[in-house]
This record gives C-alpha cells, sequence and structure tokens, in this order.
C-alpha cells in the first residue's frame, strides 16, 4: 500500500503542508499536467514492474476534508477541478 500525496494545491488551507504543485486557474491545466508527469508518471512506471503484487494507492486522504471545509479560500476553490 501507498499512499500519493502532492496533488495540486494539496492541503489548500493549511500552512506547514502546502504542496509544490499549484492551479493557476480554476481549471488547473498546468498543475494537473505537472502532477501526472512529474510525479505520477513515475509511479506508475515503477509499480508496472511489480505486475505480481497487488498494490493499493490511496491518494491524498487527507486534502479532500480540507478542500471541502474551506471553499471559501481562493487556493481550495482553484483546487475543486483538479480534485475532481
Amino acid at each position: 500500500m501507498l499512499v500519493i500525496y502532492d496533488l495540486p494545491n494539496r492541503d489548500c488551507d493549511a500552512l506547514a503542508s502546502n504542496g509544490e504543485i499549484l492551479c493557476e486557474n480554476s481549471r488547473c491545466e498546468a498543475g494537473l499536467q505537472k502532477y501526472k508527469t512529474e510525479y505520477v508518471d513515475p509511479i506508475v512506471e515503477i509499480f508496472s514492474r511489480h505486475t505480481d503484487m497487488t498494490i493499493i494507492a490511496i491518494i491524498e486522504p487527507d486534502s479532500l476534508p480540507n478542500l471541502a471545509t474551506n471553499m471559501g479560500v481562493s487556493k481550495c476553490q482553484e483546487a475543486e477541478f483538479a480534485y475532481k
């Protein structure tokens, strides 16, 4: 099992744990592209070497509640589309 972090605008209202990949607008195109190519694709490549194993990946278990409870924060509003 692996927990995958670093969604664009992760922990959008947290000061200490916010992420390095940012949304630049409400569609978050650049942030999602960076997340996919620089972060997720290398993980998928590693997973693909282990076809004999069951791999469970959990995506950002704490960022969704942070987003849901802080939709008044612009950084969280930008992250909404990316999370969906």
